[in-house]
């Protein structure tokens, strides 16, 4: 008797490194498609776990989403997911404080005193000169990194409340 196996595989190599990205987007608006657009590169990446976006136009607000919630995980990110975000807070504050100083017609130069509650504010200066809004978005009110009063071990989000903050 004489057998003949033929082993038939494909050698076919992956071209297309966008076609295993991880998304939500339904890719069928202009926007969909500038959204992905300007973020597949990013998402491929080998550092890249997931990351969401939202883009809001007026009362729409539109919620893309990619990755992974961690790498290996297989779980989508979704409008829900908590971030670590770090510095990039600093940004998004400035941009977000400015806008609200232009809506209410604020000079950057208002002490923020002003529009705390009196009792929380009385000390809220740096050798006589009182914090501005400008001193906060360019970092040089004084303020310390970190509150004095947060124990050793600590994390600011769960043992830091509103009123701790004043």
């Amino acid at each position: 008797m004489f057998f003949i196996f033929i082993l038939i595989t494909s050698c076919e190599k992956d071209t297309d490194p966008y076609s295993k990205i991880i998304t939500n987007n339904p890719l069928k608006s202009h926007i969909d498609s500038l959204v992905h657009n300007t973020f597949k590169d990013y998402s491929i990446q080998s550092a890249t776990a997931g990351f969401s976006i939202a883009v809001i136009n007026g009362s729409q607000i539109n919620y893309y989403n990619y990755g992974e919630t961690k790498k290996g995980n297989k779980t989508l990110p979704d409008e829900n997911t908590l971030y670590e975000i770090g510095s990039i807070t600093k940004t998004v504050t400035a941009a977000a404080l400015l806008y609200w100083l232009n809506q209410n017609l604020i000079d950057v130069n208002t002490a923020i005193k002003t529009f705390l509650p009196q009792n929380l504010s009385a000390n809220l200066g740096l050798n006589g000169v009182d914090i501005t809004f400008k001193h906060l978005l360019n970092h040089t009110s004084g303020m310390p990194m970190y509150p004095n009063d947060v124990p050793p071990i600590s994390d600011l989000v769960t043992d830091y409340d509103s009123t701790k903050i004043y």
